[in-house]
């Protein structure tokens, strides 16, 4: 049965509260960390750069889907902030910049972990259910679910 945070019982709140935290962790999978904060910095900006490139050259500049992508890549900028906060210091040995082999793959993955991550709390999922705006239930596999009661404005609501 869902809740909303004002009527959930304690272990609903922990169950949800533990979810939280784990998204909140994502940033300890970047391997991009361990490599000097100015190199990671320029090679997240040049995935996310030849990505854009990609969708441009596939779909056509300015088309609907490249402008999504845009959106969307904009969206993932939180991965910087992992970079300044979790990151390795900058390196003055670090100055010219190779795109290569492991650091295109690191690039990318934190590219696709910033991505989902920032999904995640875009869609207003948390800040909805802490406002006690949404309701959550927990399945028998631990995962949380959130509802939008069929009867919300919210299941018609567009996000721009």
């Amino acid at each position: 049965m869902p809740f909303l945070v004002t009527d959930a019982p304690l272990e609903l709140k922990n169950a949800v509260q533990a979810v939280e935290d784990r998204a909140d962790e994502c940033y300890k999978l970047l391997r991009l960390l361990m490599r000097p904060a100015n190199q990671a910095r320029w090679a997240l900006l040049t995935a996310m750069a030849l990505q854009l490139e990609t969708w441009q050259q596939n779909h056509g500049a300015n088309s609907p889907l490249h402008k999504i992508r845009l959106v969307n890549l904009d969206r993932c900028t939180c991965g910087f902030r992992f970079i300044s906060v979790h990151g390795k210091p900058e390196s003055r040995l670090a100055d010219k910049y190779t795109w290569h082999g492991s650091l295109v793959l690191e690039a990318n993955h934190a590219l696709q972990v910033t991505e989902q991550y920032m999904h995640f709390l875009d869609l207003d999922i948390f800040p909805m259910w802490h406002k006690a705006q949404e309701q959550v239930d927990v399945q028998t596999n631990g995962r949380v679910r959130f509802y939008i009661p069929r009867d919300s404005p919210r299941q018609r609501q567009v996000r721009l």
